[in-house]
């Protein structure tokens, strides 16, 4: 009968909840560890170079991936611990299977900062998200293809990160009369005070339309409902637009997880 020797379950508890395979690793399954490591880095591959229209069901497939090995990880290393560990293993140099995971880890790090998306928590319910509403967003948008109508993070007055939706592109004919605006001789249906009865947007130039709620009082932009300031315009350049709204991830409204935030209508 082969000897053991027991290791610490709390230990193995505590790096299998923030680092999942250092519990295998703690535990010698190495083998087991970095080939968890390998498939990992596999998924986190996928992820990025996933192309962005089919990037939400990639990162929901991602996510379950992540829970399953984290799963694994964590009730494994713990219940090996428990059962002890061969003490020929247990006396086996763990130097090259530490600095593989650590190459392994590096290379997860790299690729997670080129994936082409960010998340963003919403701050407040507005527009179609419910507070704390979780959007995949993505980086850096080609400015030629932001349309009217879509979402996008951009920085405000404030200096702070905000969600809005363009209701005006460069080229836009804006006519203000009576309270209502209209694009292109096409009613919207809000109302806005704009400066001038007629504006044509220039170059860079975007309007947006978003929710106020968290922001100071006399900050830049147009109040879009005398009566109910929760909402505003403001024209922005677009050098302050960061990312793109892609989906909604996660949110407090059932029926909106996974709304994809392409195509839309004003709210």
């Amino acid at each position: 009968m082969q000897e053991t020797v027991k290791k610490n379950i709390i230990s193995a508890l505590i790096m299998g909840f923030f680092i999942p395979v250092s519990s295998l690793l703690y535990v010698r399954k190495e083998r087991i560890a970095i080939g968890l490591m390998s498939f990992f880095i596999l998924a986190v591959a996928v992820l990025t170079y996933t192309p962005v229209a089919y990037f939400a069901t990639s990162l929901w497939i991602f996510l379950v991936v992540q829970i399953i090995i984290w799963l694994y990880a964590f009730f494994v290393g713990a219940w090996q611990a428990h059962k002890g560990v061969n003490i020929q293993a247990n006396k086996k140099d763990l130097g090259p299977w530490i600095a593989t995971y650590i190459l392994l880890a590096l290379c997860i790090i790299v690729m997670y900062c080129q994936i082409p998306v960010n998340l963003y928590v919403t701050k407040s319910s507005h527009l179609v998200f419910g507070k704390n509403d979780v959007v995949i967003t993505q980086k850096n948008p080609e400015i030629m293809y932001l349309r009217t109508l879509d979402y996008v993070t951009f920085v405000d007055a404030a200096y702070n990160e905000n969600i809005g939706q363009i209701i005006a592109v460069p080229g836009d004919v804006l006519k203000y009369e009576n309270g209502i605006i209209t694009r292109n001789d096409k009613p919207y249906d809000i109302s806005i005070n704009l400066p001038v009865k007629s504006w044509i947007v220039p170059e860079n130039i975007v309007l947006i339309y978003y929710s106020s709620q968290n922001l100071p009082e006399n900050k830049e932009g147009a109040n879009i409902d005398k009566a109910n300031k929760e909402y505003q315009a403001t024209i922005l350049p677009v050098e302050r637009i960061k990312n793109k709204a892609l989906y909604i991830l996660f949110s407090t409204k059932f029926f909106n997880l996974g709304k994809s935030l392409t195509n839309n209508v004003l709210p």
